[in-house]
Parts: structure tokens; C-alpha cells; sequence
């Protein structure tokens, strides 16, 4: 029941599932944090495999609305003040994925503060291995038969 008792230091919940992982973790979570500024780089990870999942997750000490300012082929999961808490100690939470098609270093997205003003940032960034099993798509082959 700790949710409940006291809400003066903020409180939010966001959930993102993913299917079809194995040995979950490609390489280890990167994990930074930065003093307030109106834009941060999270933390770079170097996948090991290529056709992994890695996940930005960010969050700063005000609700900011936070969106990319730089997306470098990530996609915007959770993003804008839908995910701004202003219930206790204000604070705003970002996600966005981008499937690495080849292993070696990532290229990181550059989040933004797009309402309230600069404030203190922190963020894990993590690369999902795919399942060995599961192939990726390829076009489909037709065989025609000519009938005479």
C-alpha cells in the first residue's frame, strides 16, 4: 500500500512489453544522468548482434513534455505532457526504440524539454536481443503453375 500513503514525491507508471527475446540483454544497460539542460544525449550502447531492440528511457525532475529534438531513426514510444506528472514532485518520462539492423555502436537520439524550462535529466538506454527462432521477414517467393 505505498502507493497510496503519499504522493508528495511524485509518482508515475508507464508499461512497454516486448515479444519474442531470448537471453533478454544484448550488452549491459547504459545508465547517465546530466544537470539541467534543455536537450540531453542518453547514454550510448554497442550491440553485439545485429537486429537488436534498444530502448531510450529518459526522465527529468519537471513536467516537460518531453520529445526528441534529434531522432537518429528512434521512434517516440511514450513522448509529450500525456506522460507529465504534476502530482507531488513534477516530473515527465520519454521512451523511444530503434531496431539496430547491425551490430556495433548506436547512434542516440537528442531529447528535448519542450514546455517548462531546463531541468535535471536521467536515463537508461538497453538493446533487446531478438530471438534466434524467429526469422526476419522476407519477401515472400511465388511459384506459378501455367496450366496449357
Amino acid at each position: 500500500d505505498f502507493l497510496t500513503s503519499s504522493t508528495a514525491g511524485g509518482v508515475s507508471a508507464q508499461i512497454a512489453t516486448y515479444r519474442y527475446t531470448s537471453n533478454v540483454l544484448d550488452v549491459a544497460a547504459a545508465v547517465g544522468d546530466a544537470a539541467a539542460a534543455a536537450t540531453w544525449t542518453p547514454p550510448s550502447v554497442t550491440t553485439g548482434t545485429a537486429n537488436c531492440m534498444v530502448i531510450s528511457c529518459v526522465a527529468t525532475a519537471d513536467d516537460n513534455a518531453l520529445n526528441h529534438n534529434t531522432a537518429n531513426s528512434f521512434t517516440l514510444a511514450m513522448s509529450g505532457a500525456s506522460y507529465d506528472t504534476t502530482t507531488g514532485s513534477d516530473h515527465a518520462v520519454g521512451m523511444s526504440y530503434l531496431l539496430k539492423t547491425t551490430a556495433g555502436a548506436v547512434t542516440m537520439n537528442i531529447w528535448n524539454e519542450s514546455a517548462v524550462g531546463n531541468d535535471a535529466w536521467v536515463g537508461v538506454t538497453v538493446a533487446f536481443r531478438r530471438k534466434t527462432s524467429m526469422p526476419i521477414y522476407k519477401r515472400p517467393t511465388y511459384f506459378w503453375k501455367r496450366s496449357k
